[in-house]
C-alpha cells in the first residue's frame, strides 16, 4: 500500500513477477517489450480488488516465492532467484499441486498476468480486440430484439403502483 491508498507492488513482488510473466504469458511479451507494461497494468487492476484480496495475493506471492528455496533441486534459491527451466518447473509443480490452495494461487495469479498482457494496446490491437464496438454491436441487437419487452416493463414501470398494476394484469390473463 503506497502513501496514497493505492496498492503498489514491492520491489520484491515485481522482482517475481518478472520472472514469472514470461512463464505463464505467451513469449512474445519479451520480443514485444511488453514484461514492465504487464506488471504495471496488473498493479492496476490489483488497485480494484479488495485490500483483503490485494493482501492474499501478496502473500501467495511471498509465499510462492520463498518457499522455491526449500526444494533441493533449486538449492536455496527463492523463485525470483531461479534461471528459466527451474523457474518453469517451479510453476508446473504449483499448477499441477494436489494441494488446492497452491493450484489456485498458480491459476489466478497467471490470470491476472495474461489478462495484463493482453489489455495492452500493442496486443489488443493485433488481435483486433475493440470491446466497445462488440458492446455497442450486442447492445443494439439486444435493444432492437426486445424492444417490445423493454418498452411495455418500461410502461410497467413508470405507473404510479407498478406492483399494484402488475397483480390486477395477472389477474385478468388468469381468469
Amino acid at each position: 500500500m503506497s502513501s496514497d491508498g493505492l496498492y503498489r507492488h514491492s520491489p520484491r513482488t515485481k522482482r517475481i513477477l518478472w520472472v514469472l510473466a514470461p512463464i505463464v504469458c505467451p513469449p512474445e511479451i519479451i520480443e514485444r517489450d511488453q514484461l514492465e507494461p504487464t506488471i504495471n497494468k496488473m498493479e492496476s487492476f490489483m488497485q480494484g480488488l479488495p485490500s483483503e484480496i490485494q493482501w492474499a495475493t501478496v502473500l501467495g506471492v511471498t509465499a510462492f516465492d520463498m518457499s522455491a528455496a526449500l526444494y533441493p533441486q533449486n538449492m536455496g534459491k527463492a523463485f525470483s532467484e531461479l534461471d528459466g527451466d527451474k523457474a518453469l518447473k517451479w510453476f508446473e509443480l504449483w499448477w499441477h499441486s494436489p494441494v488446492a490452495l497452491m493450484r489456485e494461487f498458480a491459476k489466478k495469479t497467471k490470470g491476472l498476468l495474461v489478462f495484463a498482457y493482453y489489455e495492452q494496446p500493442e496486443v489488443s490491437r493485433e488481435l483486433a480486440y475493440h470491446p466497445d464496438r462488440w458492446i455497442k454491436t450486442v447492445a443494439q441487437r439486444r435493444i432492437k430484439k426486445y424492444e417490445e419487452e423493454i418498452r411495455r416493463k418500461d410502461e410497467e414501470v413508470c405507473q404510479s403502483d407498478p406492483l399494484t398494476a402488475k397483480m390486477i394484469n395477472e389477474t385478468q390473463t388468469h381468469v
